[in-house]
């Protein structure tokens, strides 16, 4: 038998599955923007029917992605090491770009809908002694689009905001 790879564990490409069905939540990725005209009105008659649906038992919640956990997926943990200390500048235009890309295909899956309960990041950059980045950094770096992203959600009634990230955080 053919040993399942992990994007097929974990229910195939991310770029082309919108809905990730967690226990009775359900998240609309913040990549629904690249998917096709044909995929987003599949997708969208699904969340219509559903929002139509009065006896909703669960929560909708919009994904907003992550600002630095995916650059250091991408990069590794010493790749994204040596960045910080060899060019700091390059990694920064990293993470303005890829946030920014993130927030403009939040902004467009709003536009489309604004029925969401939620919204939820992904921010894994802490181990069991601490973060991977310093406060300052994080600050620098990532708390602006934190913040931006949250203005967004807010303007469309979402006031529950929640975040995962693995490790001690309290420093940050």
């Amino acid at each position: 038998a053919k040993k399942a790879s992990s994007a097929e564990r974990k229910g195939g490409n991310r770029f082309n599955k919108t809905i990730t069905f967690s226990k009775n939540i359900i998240y609309l990725d913040v990549y629904f923007s690249a998917l096709s005209e044909e995929s987003k009105n599949l997708v969208l008659a699904e969340w219509m029917k559903n929002e139509e649906d009065a006896k909703r038992d669960y929560p909708l919640g919009l994904h907003l992605g992550s600002v630095f956990g995916d650059i250091r997926n991408m990069l590794s943990v010493v790749g994204m090491s040596y960045l910080m200390c060899d060019d700091y500048d390059l990694l920064v235009e990293f993470v303005d770009a890829y946030a920014n890309l993130q927030f403009k295909a939040a902004e467009e899956a709003l536009k489309i809908y604004s029925g969401f309960d939620f919204a939820h990041y992904w921010e894994d950059i802490c181990f069991k002694n601490g973060p991977l980045l310093s406060p300052a950094m994080f600050e620098e770096l990532c708390a602006k689009h934190y913040k931006k992203r949250n203005e967004l959600v807010r303007d469309y009634g979402i006031d529950i905001i929640s975040l995962d990230c693995d490790g001690v955080t309290e420093a940050l």
